[in-house]
């Protein structure tokens, strides 16, 4: 299971970022939002030993340096033996990845009140981006634009990633993107309004997807999830249950003497 949501991960992440493999790890480069570290780092392939693992990281830190960069990104897509070396240095954030079999769709409740819009339209896209900006604009600069912007482009190309808006009462309230791969589909940007949590939108939502990944003959669903987001609570009463890990180390360069 574990090869099958790998594969499709990467295929994600190329509908928005450059890919150069080589032998120990692929490099994701998005030029167009470089400061956007899920877009923009390396992922490591299995089975590497520790001395392998530090002289990737080691040798990363400094091309990026070279580059002016200003962080580094780098992920496993697999649980770590508590002796694997992790660098202290780095800011460590873990996942996990919570599977579903989307035929079970039709045990989730359905809500009446909401509508769930594909977004082909630039009235749909717009709405997912007020939602988009307002769930994540945490922060003072204009990040969570620049990365509504981004993501939107991705979107208006219909390369595969679908975007759809819920709809309560006719206002936009929830949103998340669906990517049908080979065997296997990732629900992503999964969010709905904090006053609009907690009554039943994120399950009818999920049961909307699942429908659609069903009737396209896609058995299995997948989303990542922080081991500590409120979302994963959600998914367990959904149906999703674990089947592994992710660790992502997080270098920025003017918090350490790297």
């Amino acid at each position: 299971m574990m090869n099958l949501i790998i594969k499709n991960e990467i295929e994600y992440i190329k509908k928005f970022s450059e890919a150069i493999e080589s032998e120990n790890y692929i490099k994701f480069t998005d030029e167009s939002i470089p400061d956007m570290y899920s877009h923009n780092f390396i992922l490591l392939q299995r089975n590497l030993s520790d001395d392998e693992i530090k002289k990737v990281v080691t040798a990363q830190i400094e091309t990026y340096k070279r580059e002016n960069k200003n962080y580094l990104n780098v992920e496993f897509n697999y649980e770590l033996n508590e002796d694997t070396y992790i660098d202290e240095r780095a800011n460590q954030i873990n996942y996990i990845y919570m599977t579903i079999d989307t035929g079970k769709y039709h045990l989730l409740k359905e809500n009446s009140y909401c509508q769930i819009k594909e977004a082909i339209t630039e009235e749909i896209l717009k709405d997912g981006a007020l939602i988009d900006i307002e769930v994540n604009n945490d922060d003072e600069d204009d990040f969570a634009i620049r990365r509504c912007n981004r993501k939107q482009e991705v979107y208006r190309h219909r390369n595969g990633v679908r975007f759809f808006v819920c709809y309560n009462d006719n206002m936009p309230v929830g949103m998340c993107e669906l990517f049908i791969g080979d065997k296997i589909a990732k629900i992503e940007e999964f969010d709905v309004l904090k006053k609009y949590q907690r009554k039943g939108i994120g399950t009818a939502i999920i049961r909307h997807l699942l429908k659609i990944c069903n009737d396209a003959g896609i058995s299995r669903a997948y989303v990542v999830t922080s081991i500590d987001d409120s979302a994963k609570e959600m998914y367990q009463k959904c149906g999703f249950k674990e089947v592994g890990y992710k660790k992502d180390l997080y270098y920025q360069f003017d918090k350490f003497d790297i």
